[in-house]
This record gives C-alpha cells, structure tokens and sequence, in this order.
C-alpha cells in the first residue's frame, strides 16, 4: 500500500467465536483485503466482510483506503500485496486495465471492482502471477431482486445512466432472462459509443480470446467460471493426476448451455429458481463445488442487439409504460439535493423501483416512487450480495476451504453489519 493512502482502521475479525479453523493454503502470502476509492470516507464493506469472515473463522482483515492519486492506485493494484481489492469509484476502469485474467462480466461492462491476486505455489509454475479482475455490480443488483422477489420472469427493464454499473446490471438483467433492457442517457452520442463499445466487448468474450493488455507485451485473457476453476488448479500448483482427471470430468459436463457459462457451480438448475434453490437452502460449501450467486450464462450477441436499446430521457415514457423494473445507475442521487431521473408523473404503482445509491437515507427517485405506491429499494441489499459474491471470489480462487452455509454468511454479514433487525424494510423505502 502506498503511504500517499488514506488508510482507515481496518476490522480484524474474532475467528474463535465460530470455532473451528480451516486450514488455510500455504501459498497465501497476504491476509489483507481492502476497498479502494476516492472519496471514501465510510464505507459498510469492512463489517459486511468482517461478518463473513467471523462466520467463515477465516483470520483476515479488511480496511478502506482512501486513494486520490490514480497513479497510486494502479501502483497498489500492480503490487498485488493483498488478499482482496474492492474497487470503488473512480478506479474500475483502471482496475480492469490492471488485469491479466478477466471474468467475462467485468470485461463486457468495461469496468471490474474485485480484483485477486493469484501467486503459484509449484517450482513449476513459481514464475505466475495473475491479477483476476471481476464485476459483481450485475450480481449484486439482480441477487437481490431476487431475493426480494421483485424480479419477474421476462422482465422488461428500463436502466437510468450508461456507466460502467449500468452496463454490468444490463448485462446480467439480459443474463437472467429480461425481455428487454433500455439505457437511458442525456447524450444519446455518447451512450450509441458505450454500446457499439459494450457490444464488441460481447464479441470478444464470446469468441474468448485473449485482448489487448494496458501492460507492454502481455494479453488479457477472459475467462468464464469453468476456465477458471480448471486453470486455476495449474497456476496454484494443484495440478496431479487426480486433479487432471477431475479436469476433464467437469470438461465433460460442459453443454451448448453452459459454454459460456460464468457459473462456478457447474451443476446449478438452469430454471428460473436456481438462485433461490442455490441461496436459501442453507447447504454447506466446498471449493471443489464452489458457490455461485446467479447463472452467469452469457446471452448470444443476436439476442443481445434485439434486446437492448439506449435513448434520451426524453423518450422514457415510451419505455416506461412498459416496463416492470426501473434502475437508477447514474449518479443522480449520490448527493443530497439531487434531483430524479425520472420525473414521477412516469411511475406507476406496478413498477419494481431500484436505486444503486445508499449512502443517502433517501433519493428524490426513491421519494418518487414511494408517492406512486411501487415497491422501491435503495442500494443497501446490492452491496451485500454485491460482498458476498466478492468473498466466494476469493475463497474459490484462493483454495480457501468452507463449511459453513450460505445462509449463514449472509445473516453473520447482516449482523455484523447493523442492518439485520429489518433488511427489508431498511432497504425498502416504500
């Protein structure tokens, strides 16, 4: 970490209260996870993970740093000294220019906020080092929806803002069945160049090949969930003749479905249920069957260009009077006078209303909704699906062992976190 860096205390976590200890790869040469951002003042990701890790009795910290030198942050990036590195804004893109190895999703939304260092632990490979690269906005907004039961099947979807975040929410809304997603812009210019960029980054995964690197003579390489967990095996040192024939046992399993799959659970129900199925059952987790949030199956290109849109605010009731979900991605809303994006004469009371922000107790589009009677949700429950999806990162790209359940994780997350009296109604505001 750069001393130029604003640290704030970080949350060390009480692995005894939980018992016993797994027994931690050798290889790990850090037991540091960070978020990284400017401004960051305050953030709810060092409880959220404390939680995680106490439930978890895994003995590693989490702290904030507060970076406003972007040449600082791409230097902490490269020097790979942590476990796990959130990334806030305004460092996504430059985190996924920092990548060697890009998940499919960070790639597609031209951004990442998770970034894990991978380091061999065979005289083999002792020369390999990668820095993974993932986006977790999409997961974390749509798992939660989910959860909450506020996500229909075939969800016509109209998407305030053009960043990074909205195109990772698109991105997983059309992952996860929507009929259609809208983009709205201000400039429609600008927002036509991020989709043609958008679409040819679908290209580029689809056809999984390796990019173009910000780093002098190096590729990216993107990968999907089952790349992942086999290439993984080679760059930990991990590779034997039990773990080969493992390889091209899962190799085997590997349908037209899942091809492009981002799915870490290769076994996951392809049915509308599989997050609930996967979420709320409570069953115990292994690395050699890694937890997985959502899908994650990326839709075809053809598919996609029918499928999503971009168009001016000035076009959003033509959207909106058809649409089941309205998400709030711009930064309307971030500050305290902040006006709508939407103004409330387009909302109605059957309108499933998201806004990412939560920093502010309330938005004037959240207050918009709540006018309307439609079921609204501030950002509170994305950012913790948004962590837990970040810690089964680590703990399936790390060998970190656990045995305890996914539910489990989540209340320990809640809890240590403040927010588990009432999560529903503490990020609902109507």
């Amino acid at each position: 970490m750069n001393a130029a860096s604003d640290r704030v205390t970080g949350t060390h976590c009480d692995n005894r209260v939980k018992g016993a200890h797994p027994v931690l790869p050798a290889f790990l040469s850090s037991r540091e996870c960070f978020v990284m951002g400017y401004p960051m003042a305050h953030s709810l990701s060092p409880a959220l993970f404390a939680g995680a890790f106490a439930a978890a009795g895994l003995p590693f910290t989490y702290s904030i740093c507060n970076e406003p030198n972007a040449d600082n942050a791409l230097r902490t990036m490269n020097n790979q000294q942590f476990l796990l590195m959130n990334v806030s804004t305004p460092y996504k893109t430059l985190a996924l220019r920092a990548a060697t190895t890009v998940r499919q999703e960070a790639m597609v939304a031209g951004g990442a906020n998770v970034l894990i260092p991978l380091h061999s632990n065979s005289e083999q490979h002792k020369s390999i080092s990668q820095l993974y690269a993932d986006n977790v906005d999409g997961v974390g907004c749509i798992a939660f929806l989910q959860s909450q039961h506020a996500w229909p099947c075939d969800a016509r979807v109209v998407i305030c803002g053009t960043g990074p975040t909205a195109f990772a929410i698109a991105h997983m809304a059309l992952c996860e069945g929507a009929l259609s997603v809208c983009l709205l812009s201000r400039d429609y210019q600008r927002a036509s160049e991020r989709l043609s960029q958008y679409l040819q980054r679908v290209q580029g995964v689809s056809s999984v090949q390796g990019v173009p690197s910000a780093k002098s003579n190096q590729d990216v390489q993107v990968v999907s969930g089952m790349q992942i967990a086999r290439d993984m095996r080679v760059i930990l040192g991990a590779q034997s003749a039990q773990d080969e024939q493992s390889v091209q046992n899962e190799q085997s399993v590997q349908n037209t479905q899942y091809a492009q799959d981002g799915c870490d659970a290769h076994n996951i129900p392809s049915d509308s249920s599989a997050f609930h199925d996967t979420f709320h059952t409570g069953a115990a987790l292994s690395i050699a069957q890694p937890p997985c949030l959502l899908k994650r199956t990326l839709p075809s290109y053809s598919y996609l260009t029918h499928a999503l849109h971009i168009d001016t605010y000035n076009h959003a009731e033509d959207y909106l009077n058809c649409a089941d979900v309205v998400i709030n991605a711009s930064t309307l809303g971030m500050h305290p006078h902040d006006v709508s994006p939407i103004q409330a004469r387009y909302l109605h009371s059957q309108h499933v209303i998201f806004d990412v922000t939560y920093a502010q107790p309330t938005t004037a589009f959240l207050e918009a909704a709540h006018a309307v009677h439609a079921r609204a949700y501030n950002g509170l429950g994305m950012l913790v699906y948004q962590a837990l999806e970040g810690f089964f990162d680590m703990c399936t790209l790390h060998c970190i062992p656990l045995t305890v359940s996914t539910d489990t994780l989540l209340r320990a997350m809640l809890e240590k976190s403040g927010i588990d009296k009432s999560f529903s109604r503490k990020c609902e505001r109507a």
